[in-house]
């Protein structure tokens, strides 16, 4: 028999390749002759560099503010791979240590410049897992965007300035973006505005609760409709414009093509042919919930499947009861891997012990 063990990171728990080990253990002690084959993966949120830097050619660290890009050969020239979860993430101390309102996506327009200093022809740039909601500003005030409020005040680039800006100027944004071949590997198809967008859809999880929710979602809807008048174009609608808190409509406004993180790690770690002759796989992440049926990794993993006809498991840290009627139309088992109403902490942990016993649980029913 043979299963394949492709998960995502347990956000803030387990990376990837722990996961993948932490499954692969649990499975081989129920099932000791199989033939299990790990392949950890990522959606373009926490751990993409992780998940990519094996396909990628003579990949080097660049260290940079509290993370690290990746730069990459390209010929005689270099690609560059940016994970804005390392930057922005709900776990990076820049981040944790400030309100929401002052969390701003700076860092990532800075190392978008530094990345494109460097004889870099393409860049690719994973999003997911920040705790920013401020639909790109920081970033685009990083390139040099003019936002302004309604005395003519140059606004702050955080949350706190998206509410604020009333004005937006693109003339004075960095001429090096222009030609630029820039992929954004986005983790959600959100929209940017609206019941399943960027602020009402992922800002509570981020600390946005009620009148604040609301300001941050009238303020993300005034500011689609500045820049649709200041680059000629509206973003807003497109799939993805809401991901990582607006940060995917930020990088349409500067020509970036947005993909499905999910399926360009899929692509890159060849997971189809290593399927073709599966009986079973298993893919992980975090939490499952009605997020995970909007472009997450888990349904790109289940939809590859599907297609070769290899019968999927899903096991997932904690697992939305509510959710779980649409999910198991995706996916042969689902499983939690913690007791139920197990806090997040109890998850942190002990995630890769739990994930391992609920892998062994599985093989057992066999």
């Amino acid at each position: 028999m043979k299963i394949v063990v492709a998960p995502d990171s347990l956000k803030g728990c387990l990376g990837a390749d722990a996961a993948a080990r932490a499954l692969a253990a649990g499975i081989k002690r129920v099932l000791p002759s199989a033939e299990v084959t790990r392949v950890p993966l990522a959606d373009g949120g926490e751990g993409t560099i992780a998940a990519l830097r094996m396909h990628l050619p003579r990949a080097t660290d660049i260290p940079y503010e509290s993370g690290h890009y990746l730069l990459f050969e390209e010929g005689e020239r270099y690609g560059a791979l940016l994970e804005a979860a390392q930057l922005l993430g709900l776990h990076n101390e820049a981040m944790e240590s400030v309100a929401i309102l002052r969390r701003g996506s700076g860092a990532l327009g800075r190392c978008l410049i530094a990345a494109f200093a460097s004889n870099t022809s393409r860049c690719l740039v994973g999003l997911g897992g920040t705790a920013t909601n401020d639909g790109g500003l920081g970033m685009l005030m990083a390139l040099g965007l003019c936002a302004t409020d309604r005395r003519g005040r140059t606004v702050s680039p955080d949350l706190a300035g998206l509410i604020q800006t009333r004005t937006v100027d693109s003339d004075a944004l960095d001429p090096g973006l222009r030609g630029r071949d820039l992929i954004v590997l986005n983790d959600v198809e959100a929209p940017l505005n609206g019941p399943r967008g960027a602020t009402l859809e992922f800002g509570p999880q981020k600390g946005l609760a009620g009148k604040r929710l609301a300001a941050a979602e009238d303020a993300m809807t005034r500011f689609a409709d500045l820049c649709a008048d200041a680059f000629g174009a509206d973003y807003s609608l497109r799939p993805g414009a809401g991901a990582a808190g607006g940060l995917g409509f930020a990088f349409l406004l500067i020509g970036a093509q947005l993909r499905s993180g999910a399926d360009f790690v899929i692509e890159a770690a060849d997971l189809g042919a290593t399927l073709r002759d599966a009986d079973w796989v298993v893919t992980a992440e975090g939490r499952a919930d009605r997020q995970t049926l909007s472009g997450k990794l888990p349904l790109r993993v289940a939809q590859l499947a599907r297609g070769l006809n290899v019968p999927i498991c899903l096991i997932a840290g904690a697992v939305d009861e509510n959710a779980r009627p649409a999910l198991k139309e995706h996916f042969d088992r689902v499983l939690a891997a913690s007791p139920q109403g197990a806090p997040d902490e109890a998850i942190a942990a002990h995630g890769a012990a739990w994930l391992s016993a609920a892998a062994e649980r599985w093989a057992a029913g066999l």
